[in-house]
């Protein structure tokens, strides 16, 4: 007889009407504060993956912006070079000077200095 009344009895506070006891509470909230730190966790790193993502796309379209800017800064110097190469053949310095009003000079003399000894007081 004092069997049955033990294998009822297995959950006294049922029976009885008590409170469920703490530690049985623990668990539960356990469980729900697990859940909701892993939730929050996940949440957090998908939050930081998308911040990243889109920094370095942001990033990667500015960078790419400079590129194409140098390469067009090198078209420019490639540009400027040939013209500084074209402008200083000889035949651009003749058409340069002549349009200045220089004339060329048909033939060189040149003189003979004394051999004497010439003294400076």
């Amino acid at each position: 007889m004092a069997r049955n009344y033990t294998i009822a009895m297995k959950r006294p506070h049922e029976t009885l009407g008590l409170p469920m006891p703490v530690g049985r509470r623990l668990g539960e909230h356990g469980k729900l504060f697990w859940l909701a730190f892993f939730a929050i966790g996940i949440g957090l790193s998908a939050g930081v993956y998308i911040f990243q993502v889109n920094m370095s796309a942001s990033k990667a379209y500015a960078l790419r912006s400079l590129e194409k800017q140098a390469d067009r800064l090198e078209e420019a110097v490639s540009a400027l070079e040939s013209r500084v190469a074209e402008l200083q053949t000889l035949k651009a310095l003749e058409a340069r000077i002549e349009g200045k009003g220089f004339v060329p000079v048909g033939e060189v003399e040149f003189i003979q200095p004394p051999t004497g000894h010439i003294t400076r007081r």
